[in-house]
């Protein structure tokens, strides 16, 4: 799957958590992601083509969330092409400055990619996950 998503790992990341959907017993989705004190990083989104439009984006994104959330995460990030922000802006995101991303999770090995020429290109987008219900009962 990570090879369909054209994603490349170096051998020593370890920090990552990789979210996989399936359908029956074929991959069929991947997200990226990787957290580091209070902070995550989605980085990177896939759902294999015939499989698109179908929700399985969406479940992805409410599983990154929530792994972010339990990993102690209370701001997730995202750098992305220009034609995803108005996806992710269905989950709440909004944009913010690649700065805030660098400074806050510097040391993530995630966050090289968007120091490249290429990411640089992309727009980076935040989500506070501190006002998320998480499902959590209340009386």
């Amino acid at each position: 799957m990570l090879h369909r998503a054209a994603i490349t790992i170096a051998a020593d990341e370890s920090a990552g958590c990789f979210l996989l959907a399936y359908l029956g017993d074929d991959p069929v989705g991947i997200a990226c992601l990787e957290t580091e004190v209070d902070a995550g990083l989605l980085g990177a989104l896939f759902v294999v083509e015939q499989m698109r439009r179908q929700g399985i984006g969406a479940q992805l994104v409410s599983a990154a969330k929530l792994a972010a959330h339990t990993r102690g995460a209370r701001m997730l990030y995202a750098a992305v092409p220009q034609e995803f922000v108005v996806y992710l802006a269905r989950f709440g995101f909004t944009e913010t400055v690649p700065a805030e991303v660098t400074r806050t999770i510097a040391e993530a090995s995630m966050v090289l990619p968007i120091r490249s020429d290429e990411m640089r290109r992309c727009i980076t987008l935040r989500l506070d996950l501190s006002g998320e219900p998480w499902g959590i009962a209340t009386a």
